[in-house]
Order: C-alpha cells, then structure tokens, then sequence
C-alpha cells in the first residue's frame, strides 16, 4: 500500500502530525523557494516564447523597391484577394498596439510601485538588491512595448524601415489603431 492508509480509514496520528507539520513549516522545496523559482522560469519562458512567436497566417510578404508592402503581390503569391491581405494587415496592426500599450501600461505600473516602495521604506542592502535586480525585466518590457510600436508604425505606414527611421519620421511614438 502506498498511500499509507486505506481510503475509509483515519491516519493515524504520527502521519496526521507531519501533514501539519508541512502546512505549517513547509517542505524542504518551499523552504528554498523552489515552486517560486519554477513559477518564474515558467513566466520568463511564456514571455520570451510570445516575443519569439513566428507569423503563421502570412509567412512570406512582397516588397517594392523602396521597402513598401506590396499588397498585390502578397496576395497574388498566397491566392488570396488583396482585401485579406489588407484585413490580416489590420488585425496584425491591432495585436501590434494591444501588445505595445500592455508592456508599456506593465513597465509604468512596476515602475510606479518600485518607487513607492523605495521612497516609503528605508534603504538597505536587499533594497538595493531589489533596484539592480528590477532593471533588466524594465529593460525587457521597455523594449517589447518599443517593438511593438515600431511594428506598428510599420504596418501603419506599409513599409518596412529601420527603428532609427521610426525615431526621426514618426510623428508620435505610441501605436494606433487601424
């Protein structure tokens, strides 16, 4: 029997005791933290998974010469009529903005509650920990929200173009809608 005991049965009392010596002072795992750290691998796993995701709908786009979408020829190479390449387009534009404003409102909201935190408590070493250890996940979000938006502007404008074109000929840095 591997359960320790029978279904219909009470445990007895040396099992019922470590049972509540596990609610109360934890396992091994939980006491180094290791359901945290696989939960946070998990998350930066489910993230760098979404900013790596390939394009399934439209693998392969025609160009002009100046770096323009060719509609017409996108549509042509998938035999489809040049409204869905324009409708996967916007949808495309519209996932851009979700995925741009949701880092950004992400970054500010972290950003907001870190520094709450560091001027309502006094500064100690963890605290400092905390600052250095927060820049890098800033830095990741800061430059998902930025991708987006460049992405954005891209399909907005139909053309593809450096994110240094972004910066000089954009006439704002935050995504639109189609």
């Amino acid at each position: 029997m591997t359960g320790g005991h029978e279904p219909g049965s009470r445990p007895g009392f040396f099992r019922r005791m470590s049972d509540a010596g596990r609610v109360i002072f934890g396992t091994p795992r939980q006491a180094i933290g290791w359901e945290s750290i696989e939960q946070n691998a998990r998350l930066i796993d489910s993230l760098w998974q979404a900013v790596n995701r390939k394009s399934r709908n439209l693998s392969e786009v025609r160009f002009h010469q100046g770096g323009r979408i060719d509609v017409l020829g996108t549509a042509a190479l998938h035999r489809v009529p040049p409204g869905a390449v324009l409708a996967l387009l916007a949808i495309r534009q519209r996932d851009t903005y979700r995925r741009a404003y949701g880092a950004g409102l992400l970054v500010c909201f972290l950003m907001t509650a870190w520094i709450i935190e560091m001027v309502a408590f006094t500064w100690t070493g963890s605290r400092w920990l905390a600052a250095v250890e927060f820049l890098p996940f800033w830095s990741l979000l800061t430059l998902v929200a930025f991708r987006n938006a460049w992405l954005n502007w891209q399909l907005r404008e139909r053309r593809i173009a450096s994110w240094r074109n972004f910066l000089d000929e954009s006439d704002t840095l935050f995504p639109r809608l189609p």
